[in-house]
């Protein structure tokens, strides 16, 4: 690893993850404050989402020749989208603010992801993708209380200023700092050195996703019923994460078996998903998804160095083609949660639909479990 270079990384990815953890968190509470029904959290997302789907089928076979740049944008654009809260109507806000945000992945984290992968090669390559995990359950373990905070104490303006300030102040380090070199990233989609195990694999992690981006937070502030305690239980989430990141990453640096780990870590962390949605009160729900939350970021820690283990000389390709089945898995989770919000409100509460959505969620981390996650490299 090039621990110089690696540094100036996560030192751009710890100033978007606190901007994320502060102002992120606390987006779909904005709009349940403004009397919005849950089911417009799917939407935002659903819009979010197919933003991204699209970026990246429009840059597919084309090659990012100014990584530097692109990286700079996204951080721009992802500002202009917490910048929207500021002076649009919230009616507005939710169908505008998603399409930048959606813009910022790929615009971001295509180089990004390419350019520390990098960094790494197989014997530290676990250790490395923990160390780049780790930085956003650090930063969670903090942020979502002070963004809490902030709320509570000033409003929500606050924390969406604070992220614009935030996400600019990362793009001139974007701008200044070597570490971000102008090496060409090509974006092809590769499954065929994925493997259909993976790659489906990536396709369900993307569903989780989509489902508990929207579940959690909505989840969590039934139970807290303000910000303040909403922020503590993400932050205790985010504790379980980052004592999971660097333990894991080692072991398998040294022992291999990276495709067990993830295994395992799928089907604790699902089968936690699951019996977290039946939690009724916040003492067992806070338990259970701590402990989720030590497995889940091992599957995912595991799921990309995977990737570039079976794809060593193309890393570009196959972390743009990670983030087409993320995305599209994603959408697909956002649609389910909205159908279930939407349609099922006349049948059932709507926190009853979001514990469904939720659970959904845990099924499509246990069907990664069940996939043959790392093939030999030239098989057919």
């Amino acid at each position: 690893m090039d621990i110089k270079r690696m540094k100036q990384f996560l030192l751009v990815e710890g100033f978007l993850s606190a901007a994320t953890y502060m102002s992120g968190s606390f987006v779909l509470i904005f709009f349940i404050r403004q009397d919005f029904e849950y089911a417009y959290c799917g939407l935002f997302y659903i819009i979010c989402y197919a933003s991204a789907v699209v970026a990246l089928l429009l840059i597919a076979g084309r090659t990012i020749r100014r990584p530097r740049i692109w990286m700079a944008a996204g951080m721009l654009v992802l500002a202009l989208s917490y910048g929207s809260y500021l002076v649009l109507p919230p009616s507005y806000a939710l169908i505008l603010a998603p399409i930048p945000f959606g813009a910022y992945i790929p615009l971001y984290w295509l180089p990004f992801n390419t350019r520390y992968m990098e960094l790494t090669k197989a014997t530290d390559r676990g250790v490395a993708s923990g160390i780049m995990f780790l930085i956003f359950p650090l930063i969670g373990i903090v942020f979502p209380l002070i963004g809490g905070a902030m709320i509570e104490v000033l409003d929500y303006s606050a924390i969406f200023l604070f992220a614009v300030v935030l996400l600019v102040a990362n793009t001139l380090l974007i701008a200044v700092l070597p570490a971000f070199s102008p090496q060409p990233v090509r974006n092809e989609i590769i499954f065929d050195k994925m493997g259909k195990g993976l790659s489906t694999g990536f396709l369900l992690e993307g569903v989780q996703e989509g489902v508990i981006w929207i579940t959690i937070p909505l989840l969590s502030f039934g139970f807290t019923q303000g910000e303040l305690g909403l922020g503590g239980l993400l932050a205790v989430f985010a504790l379980g994460g980052a004592l999971a990141t660097i333990l894991v990453g080692r072991v398998t640096d040294v022992k291999g078996r990276r495709g067990l780990f993830a295994k395992v870590g799928a089907l604790a962390a699902g089968s936690l998903i699951m019996l977290s949605a039946a939690m009724q009160d916040v003492l067992s729900y806070t338990l259970v998804m701590g402990v989720m939350n030590f497995f889940l970021p091992i599957m995912w820690i595991m799921l990309l160095a995977l990737s570039i283990d079976l794809a060593e000389k193309h890393k570009g390709e196959a972390v743009f083609t990670r983030e087409v089945l993320l995305n599209a898995g994603r959408l697909i989770g956002s649609c389910i949660t909205f159908a279930l919000l939407f349609f099922a409100i006349t049948w059932i509460s709507g926190d009853s639909a979001l514990r469904v959505s939720h659970a959904l969620a845990g099924v499509s981390v246990l069907l990664i479990g069940l996939f043959r996650l790392k093939r030999p490299i030239g098989s057919k």
